[in-house]
Formats: structure tokens, sequence, C-alpha cells
């Protein structure tokens, strides 16, 4: 079957097409007028939609029954070229690595270079009671004389 031969997209003979579709696939010619909201006559009704889809395949005739056809259903877009082969396998699932696996191996900390001694502060007690110590440098800290001091005051 040529293209020529088929109903342009929008015409009446594709319009008619659809709504016979829409209508179960089957319906008889006053039927179909009538869903289609023809204006015109049933002579013109044949003449325009009915005889040009019976010519191009589309349609046939079953004592006063119009069927579509498969070249119908194909023309609709409903049927496709490869009905016979057999269903794809299903994509799986997308697949992507947590952030933690794309970083490299064994390094739980930013890459850059820490200096000796830069986490010091944290062996070292922020509060003593209810007084606040200052970090003054490794081996020291402000609570050290007031430790000292309240020691030698209880004693």
């Amino acid at each position: 079957m040529a293209n020529h031969q088929l109903p342009r997209k929008g015409s009446a003979a594709a319009n008619g097409l659809v709504t016979l579709h829409g209508m179960g696939g089957v319906a008889p010619a006053v039927k179909w007028q009538r869903i289609a909201g023809w204006k015109g006559t049933g002579y013109q009704f044949h003449a325009n939609v009915i005889d040009r889809l019976l010519l191009s395949g589309l349609v046939v005739v079953n004592d006063i029954q119009y069927i579509v056809t498969d070249a119908g259903l194909k023309f609709l877009g409903l049927k496709g070229d490869h009905e016979g082969e057999q269903p794809g396998v299903p994509a799986g699932p997308r697949y992507a690595p947590s952030p933690l696996s794309r970083a490299p191996r064994g390094r739980s900390r930013s890459p850059m270079v820490i200096r000796e001694g830069a986490f010091d502060f944290r062996n070292h007690p922020s509060r003593i009671g209810d007084e606040r110590l200052a970090y003054r440098g490794p081996g020291s800290f402000a609570g050290a004389a007031l430790h000292a001091a309240a020691g030698s005051e209880r004693s």
C-alpha cells in the first residue's frame, strides 16, 4: 500500500477512522456517522469517509458493520511492525556507585597535609566545672594552674 493512497492526518477519512476505533472498531454506518458528528448527508459520508477507507484497506465491511483492519490500526499507530518478535530483556535498575566507593581507598580525611600536633587540643578539656579553659599549646593548658591552686587550697 503506497502512502498516496492513505488518507492525510486530520482529513475527514482519518478522523472517521479514529472515531470508528474509538467506538470499539466495529459499527454500522448510521451510528458511525452520528457519533462522528458528520454535518453532511449519508451519501457524502460514504463518499468522503467510508469509500476512501475501503479503497485504502483501512476498513472492511461485513454485512452492515464496518470493521477496522490491522492496516487501519497500523495507520493509527496502535500496531507495530515487529509483533511476532520476542520481547527483549528488560533493563535493570540504574546503578550509581555511592560517593564513598568512588573515593580512593584508605583515605578517611581530606587529602591536605596536616601538621604534627594539629589535633592536640582534642586531648585537653575545655571546661573544668563552670570555668572555661583556653588551650595554651602542646603539653600545657590553662586549667593546670587552677588545678594546682585548687589542690593546694584544699590541703
